[in-house]
């Protein structure tokens, strides 16, 4: 199973495409929207003490709007876990 195969996402009646790259070591997913809204790039991080998270990439660095891109990434992120673990069981 290639899970760096890009893979298309339905979230509220839309299909996402994500686009799955490794950058050195990393995995990022590049998220798609139908919309004209620009698309987002996501990670999976670890925080001190060894908690992995979902963030963007790059990390949002206005304070107001850290909270709402952090829950946001921590969303679609779920939903790129979920569809990919759905694929391996497939396999």
């Amino acid at each position: 199973m290639d899970l760096l195969k890009p893979s298309d996402i339905t979230y509220n009646g839309e299909e996402l495409h994500v686009a799955p790259k490794q950058i050195g070591v990393d995995t990022v997913y590049m998220v798609h929207f139908p919309s004209r809204r620009p698309p987002i790039m996501l990670t999976k991080a670890t925080r001190q003490g060894g908690k992995a998270f979902w963030t963007t990439v790059p990390e949002e660095k206005d304070k107001s709007r850290q909270d709402a891109a952090l829950a946001e990434a921590a969303m679609f992120g779920a939903l790129i876990t979920e569809h990919y673990q759905h694929l391996l069981k497939q396999s």
